[in-house]
This record gives structure tokens, sequence and C-alpha cells, in this order.
């Protein structure tokens, strides 16, 4: 299981010059909510939306989704704290 940061999903899309290995895309992918909004929040800022939503709509069917539940986040400011 990988946890996909949203510059490595960006770099799958053909708006950057390098991109991560194949290899990645056959791995189970995992990341949070928030990824899919910052993606489309990128894509549409570069104007790509057209050309690259049925791509970032693949991209994102094959990401579990996790939520951020107000229990999961206090959890993690706790280990942040420590």
């Amino acid at each position: 299981m990988i946890y996909l940061d949203t510059s490595v999903a960006l770099a799958h899309l053909p708006v950057k010059d390098r991109q991560p290995p194949d290899t990645l895309w056959r791995e189970t992918l995992v990341s949070s909510r928030l990824h899919e909004f910052e993606l489309w929040t990128r894509v549409h800022a570069r104007g790509l939306a057209q050309t690259h939503a049925e791509v970032l709509r693949e991209l994102t069917a094959r990401i579990a989704f996790l939520e951020l539940v107000r229990e999961v986040l206090d959890r993690a400011r706790a280990v942040c704290r420590s």
C-alpha cells in the first residue's frame, strides 16, 4: 500500500516533464480525500480541465480515499506534540 502524494499524481498527468515509474500504478494506492480536491484545483488552475478531466477521473478511480475525520486528525496532532 502506497500513500499517493498530490505532486506524484500530477506527474502522472501529461502536464509535467517527469513521471513516476509505471510500476507505481500497479500498487494499491491510498490518499486522503483532500488529495482529490488538490488534483482538480491544480488541473483547473492550469486550464487543463477539458483536456485532462478523463485522465484525472481514471486516476482518482484507482485511489482508495481515506476520509479526514476529526478523531484521525486529533490523533495525528497528538503525535506531533509528543
